[in-house]
């Protein structure tokens, strides 16, 4: 029991001595690189042409295909954008919890929590992004698009999926399992709570979140 208490209290320690800008410069980084190297081997000048050649003209689809190469740099941009927002909503949501029973955490903590938990996600880009350099037969955009690694809606055909039921379906999925298990690890690393606590409160913190969030997206495309 001793030796667990020791342990935790360790990798506590550990985990407030990295240095959060480093890691979160890091978390960018490779998020970046994923996506250029996406655009640069996967979603080719060509592919537009295949995925758009039945439906458009030549000359359409070269517009297209120029305006898309002019702007790729947006997606540099948005990339830690996007982090930023994601961590300080999963953040927002367990200090709201975190404030109603009073866990005694500060919210930097639930910052670097929400941070290290990223990295389940950036393995899933890394995995998304080998699977199709992998298996690049009858690749379309709409496929790239809605393709999420171990996901319900990779258990379907997508293309009889009504539009505002991807997101969700997407959202269903391994990977976001094992988030709730590493967010719920870390809350009980610092609270010294029993995992199957940590693991309830993560669920009525981020996954009441997570779920009020996907019924806004739902409810906007829809109408």
């Amino acid at each position: 029991m001793n030796n667990k208490k020791n342990n935790s209290i360790t990798l506590k320690y550990g985990l407030e001595n990295i240095d959060i800008k480093l890691f979160f410069g890091v978390i960018i980084l490779l998020n970046v690189l994923v996506s250029i190297l996406l655009n640069w081997f996967v979603i080719s000048d060509e592919l537009y042409y295949q995925s758009f050649g039945e439906q458009l003209r030549t000359d359409l689809i070269s517009k297209i295909v120029d305006l898309k190469n002019k702007w790729d740099w947006i997606v540099l941009l948005i990339t830690p954008i996007n982090i930023i927002i994601k961590v300080l909503f999963v953040a927002v949501c367990l200090d709201i919890g975190n404030f109603i029973i009073d866990l005694k955490l500060k919210f930097k903590q639930l910052l670097r929590i929400a941070l290290f938990g990223e990295t389940v996600f950036l393995t899933v880009a890394f995995i998304r992004l080998i699977w199709l350099l992998l298996f690049p037969e009858n690749l379309t955009l709409e496929y790239i698009q809605v393709f999420y690694p171990l996901s319900l809606i990779n258990l379907v055909e997508f293309e009889n999926v009504p539009q505002y039921l991807i997101y969700p379906m997407q959202l269903v999925n391994i990977f976001e399992l094992v988030y709730w298990i590493v967010l719920a690890y870390l809350i009980k690393i610092y609270t010294n709570r029993s995992f199957d606590k940590s693991f309830d409160f993560v669920a009525k913190t981020y996954g009441v979140g997570l779920f009020t969030w996907v019924v806004l997206v739902v409810f906007i495309s829809i109408n």
